[in-house]
């Protein structure tokens, strides 16, 4: 990811930022990497979905981002 792709600013509850922090440092990724895998697992089980209603099996780091991604952009959603 290059500095000048494009960025906006998100507001979030400290607790969710937190739990991002907790899980990018577990993942050793960047606060940024850790919410940008978590959205692109969130497109792909989205896109997996549309297509097939098999069921998806989830690591728990996976589950935890994927969690959290949703929380986030219900929020997001919900102007809250």
């Amino acid at each position: 990811m290059a500095r000048n792709d494009p960025q906006f600013n998100v507001r979030m509850p400290d607790e969710i930022k937190q739990q991002i922090t907790h899980i990018a440092a577990t993942n050793r990724r960047s606060i940024n990497a850790e919410i940008i895998a978590a959205i692109q697992l969130w497109i792909k089980m989205h896109k997996e979905q549309v297509i097939s209603s098999s069921s998806q099996h989830l690591t728990k780091s996976e589950q935890e981002a994927l969690d959290v991604t949703i929380d986030v952009l219900k929020r997001l959603r919900d102007g809250k």
